[in-house]
């Protein structure tokens, strides 16, 4: 640890650049959850986040590989040849330098006034000696100083050889986010982390709008997660082993399917309370096992289990469709935390 700047120079590096975007991708799209409509890597931007009013968040993400290069001007000036691009669109919401650069602005500006893990800042929130390099660098683009105010710094750790070290801060956010709904325990953060980066990596791959992973896709991972492990025991008195097993499986793949999940959620709950309007004088469970003996199978097709063997849909159905109402208050928490329409 440098005793004058605070940086550490001795973690190490070994990651690589996709690596970092894709978790600042999450790090950016958690900052942004309750405005945002969905994300993609690689599209106009490394970063590209629209909103639900049709603006979009604009992000170049620069990695320092190793602590050695922190403070390295190069790393700034290339962000800022694609940000003074993209901030004067019409459609920019703001436009992002996303970096683990502990020292973001130069060696000379240095570290002190970052004062945490993850820090993000507006123009105006920005020592004055950093939003005067900023006006030079727009001034070199030939881009108005009025511009400025549209541009932010989101600054994270992310160094280390070992994953628990590297993702720490992202994994934290996520955390923070399961903790707002309510959820510790029930959706594991690895789980999150993993299944988000692999789903933002496969928008890399794209490049139409098709490429672009939905808020409901992503938030559907939690929901998945409360809803994960289905009650074998319903099932182990009228199938053996290896039916059950399989029965497993299938329940797995169709919770971890996030096609129109969140409607299929909305459609099973309002069926059910329409359903329990009509059935009074009945206990809650009551009325939860008469709908789902009477009203699971019609949800088979909206479930994709339309081409399996009657009786392995029937079984999943109705299993997905219990679960969906016993959860639903964390499910309906997921939905009201992230600020996902129905």
């Amino acid at each position: 640890m440098n005793a004058n700047t605070g940086v550490d120079r001795h973690a190490h590096g070994l990651f690589t650049g996709a690596d970092f975007q894709v978790n600042a991708g999450i790090v950016l799209f958690l900052h942004w959850i309750k405005r945002a409509d969905s994300i993609r890597l690689e599209g106009e931007d490394d970063i590209e986040i629209r909103l639900e009013d049709g603006y979009r968040i604009y992000a170049q993400a620069k990695a320092a590989t190793h602590a050695d290069t922190f403070g390295d001007g190069g790393r700034l000036r290339e962000a800022f040849n694609t940000i003074c691009e993209n901030v004067v669109r019409d459609n920019c919401a703001c436009a992002v330098y996303v970096t683990n650069d502990q020292e973001p602005f130069g060696k000379r500006i240095g570290s002190t006034w970052l004062p945490e893990a993850c820090s993000h800042f507006g123009y105006g929130e920005l020592p004055a000696n950093a939003r005067k390099k900023i006006d030079q660098l727009l001034k070199e683009h030939n881009v108005d100083a009025e511009y400025s105010s549209s541009i932010e710094l989101l600054v994270f750790k992310f160094n280390g050889a070992d994953d628990g070290t590297r993702y720490a801060v992202v994994r934290d956010k996520i955390r923070e986010l399961i903790e707002d709904i309510g959820s510790c325990g029930l959706v594991g953060i690895k789980v999150v982390h993993g299944e988000w980066t692999r789903r933002l990596m496969l928008s890399a791959q794209d490049s139409d709008d098709s490429a672009f992973v939905s808020k409901a896709d992503l938030v559907w991972v939690l929901a998945a997660g409360i809803c994960e492990s289905p009650d074998k025991g319903r099932w182990e008195e009228d199938h053996d082993r290896e039916e059950v097993d399989r029965l497993c499986a299938r329940y797995k793949q169709v919770i971890e399917d996030a096609s129109n999940r969140f409607s299929t959620v909305t459609q099973v709950m309002s069926d059910f309370d329409d359903f329990c309007s009509a059935e009074t004088g009945k206990s809650v469970k009551q009325q939860r096992d008469d709908f789902i003996r009477e009203k699971a199978s019609t949800y088979v097709d909206e479930l994709g289990l339309s081409g399996c063997p009657e009786n392995e849909a029937s079984a999943v159905c109705g299993e997905v469709v219990r679960k969906i109402l016993i959860s639903r208050d964390q499910i309906e928490k997921v939905r009201e935390v992230t600020h996902l329409a129905d």
